[in-house]
């Protein structure tokens, strides 16, 4: 399962009124894996990551990052940024981690969240978006 694109809700809601019935909608609907650890899964494969790298740069513990990607256990919205930044995604991608993790995605209008949006967006470390947040008076991601 690739990470990108998913379809475009415009496109599907078009396909749902010109479909001839709900049966035949969807049929013809594309079969998303909506999960928090199917996401994971595809991100890995995407990212050329293991597991265990993942978790290391996101700087969780070995064992509650496990349970996180096995799916015995769902996480906070700083614990789904942290894997966001650890993983090296993009704001789209980190948006859809925050979304399967039933957290609320970054909003630019929220100080801290845009200090975040900037950081995934310059591509920085856990370590150097804590600074970051840090440097604007902000709680960093690594204080819990």
């Amino acid at each position: 399962m690739s990470t990108r694109p998913e379809p475009d809700s415009d496109k599907l809601l078009d396909d749902l009124r010109s479909a001839t019935s709900t049966d035949a909608y969807l049929a013809s609907m594309p079969q998303v894996d909506r999960s928090l650890t199917g996401y994971l899964r595809a991100l890995l494969a995407e990212k050329g990551l293991t597991r265990s790298e993942a978790i290391a740069r996101s700087g969780l513990g070995t064992t509650f990052g496990y349970y996180i990607f096995s799916g015995e256990r769902g996480c906070g919205r700083d614990t789904a940024l942290k894997l966001a930044l650890g993983m090296g995604l993009d704001l789209l991608e980190a948006q859809r981690l925050l979304s399967r993790a039933n957290q609320a995605r970054l909003w630019p209008k929220d100080p801290r969240d845009a200090v975040l949006i900037r950081a995934i967006d310059a591509k920085l470390t856990l370590q150097e978006a804590d600074e970051e947040l840090y440097r604007l008076g902000f709680k960093g991601l690594m204080d819990d």
